[in-house]
């Protein structure tokens, strides 16, 4: 419950930070991740990394890749939503 409402919270967790110019975005959340699965170059900074937790996604940070991370925090959340 969150300032009084009744409905469960169901939006996805997410953050987006600035760094030096590199622009990193952070969907979902993975408390014990395993292990991550890494799209990309993070040495150049391009990169999608996918952590998995029970067997599912769980989280994804990017950079460089705004248009996969709203992607899948949209996807996230409709599924949220459905199972509610």
């Amino acid at each position: 419950m969150l300032l009084g409402e009744t409905a469960p919270f169901t939006e996805t967790p997410f953050f987006w930070s600035g760094h030096y110019g590199t622009s990193l975005r952070y969907v979902g959340h993975a408390g014990s991740a395993e292990e991550p699965r890494i799209e990309g170059e993070v040495g150049k900074g391009d990169f999608a990394v996918t952590y998995r937790e029970d067997g599912r996604d769980a989280a994804l940070a990017t950079c460089k890749r705004d248009t996969r991370s709203l992607q899948v925090e949209a996807a996230w959340d409709r599924e949220a939503r459905a199972a509610v």
